[in-house]
């Protein structure tokens, strides 16, 4: 494999997922307005499975986003190493995004673990495009769960987030629960802090936002 050139190996990578292709599933998304150049309605897992065999390797993760095929995106996220992912590549992946599902596998999987992934956090939190606000928040939870962030830096990221949500309209409602809930399970202090925070949100004369609030403490 070493020897074979990028294309070469896109050409492979789809080959091997192309069996597994479902039909059910290119409609299902098209009746959602999910939209690709093409694709052939691979599951994730399988997906996943065969990028993890070409991974990690940044150039071809490069190569394949490319493409404007589902499948070759999604397992450019999963053959990238994030080690190497910087914030120009997220920005530019975001830019040439075609759907949210790509937004979200790239920021839960990848961009989570990127060395300017702190910065581009706030960057997304604080811009105009709403799939750049998932990504973000998805990042954040996705930290969070793995234990990346300690107690201050989640303390800041909890203010981040309440900041963003008291100015931003069209808040992406299950993206920002998530958030919050994973950034309460980081200590006994930022689920005080995370409750506090829902508290004053459900006083707020916004539905989202008390949705939002309302949501959080059910789950904690």
């Amino acid at each position: 494999m070493v020897n074979k050139s990028k294309n070469d190996r896109m050409v492979e990578i789809l080959r091997r997922m192309k069996p597994e292709r479902h039909g059910a599933v290119v409609e299902a998304m098209a009746e959602r307005g999910v939209s690709y150049g093409a694709s052939y309605g691979v599951a994730i897992p399988v997906i996943r499975r065969v990028a993890g065999e070409y991974a990690p390797d940044h150039a071809l993760a490069e190569y394949l986003f490319l493409q404007d095929v589902r499948e070759l995106k999604l397992a450019a996220v999963y053959v990238d190493d994030p080690a190497e992912v910087t914030a120009e590549q997220m920005n530019r992946w975001a830019e040439a995004m075609p759907t949210d599902e790509v937004m979200e596998h790239a920021a839960m999987q990848l961009f989570y673990a990127a060395p300017d992934a702190p910065k581009v956090i706030r960057a997304w939190l604080t811009g105009a495009d709403r799939s750049r606000w998932k990504g973000a928040l998805q990042m954040i939870g996705r930290q969070a769960m793995k234990g990346i962030l300690n107690e201050r830096q989640a303390a800041d990221l909890l203010n981040v987030i309440e900041q963003f949500l008291l100015t931003a309209d069209d808040l992406p409602r299950r993206a920002s629960v998530f958030a919050l809930e994973r950034l309460a399970g980081v200590s006994p202090e930022l689920s005080r802090q995370t409750l506090a925070l829902t508290t004053r949100l459900k006083q707020s004369p916004h539905p989202s936002l008390r949705e939002i609030a309302e949501e959080t403490e059910a789950l904690l």
